[in-house]
C-alpha cells in the first residue's frame, strides 16, 4: 500500500495548461493586417445597408413595378425541372397543413432547448400567426394583376 501511495505523490500535479501547437509568433498578424481584417466585415455591412436603402427608396417611388412584373412572368414561365423543384420546395412551408405546424414546432423547439425568451418573442410575432391569418398585415390581393398567376399571390 505505501508503495501505491508513493508512487502518487511522485506524479507530476495534473495540469490544465494548454500548449500551443505553433509559436505565437507564427500566429500573429501585423497590426496593418489586423486593421484591415477587422474593417472588413464593417464595410461590407454598410454597404449591404446602402444597398438595403437604395432598394427601398426605389421601391417606395414605384421604380421596380415593371421590373418585377417581366421577372415574374419569366420564372413562372420557366420549364426547367431544377428550378421548379426550387420554387416548389420554397413554396411548400406556406401552404397547410405546414403553415400551421412549422410554428408551433419552432416554438416548441426553443422552450425544450430552454430558450423562453426566443419562444415567447418568437410566439407573440405579429403577422406569423396562422390563427390569426389576414388580421396583421394584409395587403390587397395581387391576383387581379395578369402579371401574377393563380397560385403565386
Amino acid at each position: 500500500m505505501t508503495i501505491l501511495l508513493d508512487r502518487l505523490r511522485a506524479r507530476p500535479p495534473a495540469t490544465t495548461e494548454v500548449r500551443p501547437s505553433a509559436p505565437l509568433a507564427a500566429v500573429v498578424v501585423p497590426p496593418r493586417a489586423a486593421v484591415i481584417r477587422s474593417r472588413i466585415p464593417t464595410l461590407v455591412g454598410l454597404a449591404s445597408l446602402a444597398g438595403f436603402g437604395v432598394l427601398y427608396a426605389l421601391v417606395r417611388v414605384g421604380r421596380t413595378a415593371a421590373f418585377d412584373a417581366a421577372l415574374t412572368i419569366r420564372i413562372q414561365a420557366s420549364r426547367n425541372p431544377a428550378l421548379n423543384a426550387v420554387m416548389r420546395a420554397a413554396s411548400w412551408p406556406g401552404f397547410p397543413p405546414q403553415s400551421r405546424v412549422i410554428q408551433p414546432l419552432i416554438i416548441g423547439s426553443l422552450a425544450a432547448a430552454q430558450l423562453r425568451v426566443e419562444a415567447v418573442g418568437r410566439g407573440s410575432w405579429a403577422g406569423h400567426d396562422p390563427w390569426r391569418a389576414g388580421t396583421c398585415g394584409s395587403s390587397p390581393r395581387r391576383s387581379a394583376d395578369p402579371a401574377f398567376r393563380a397560385g403565386t399571390s
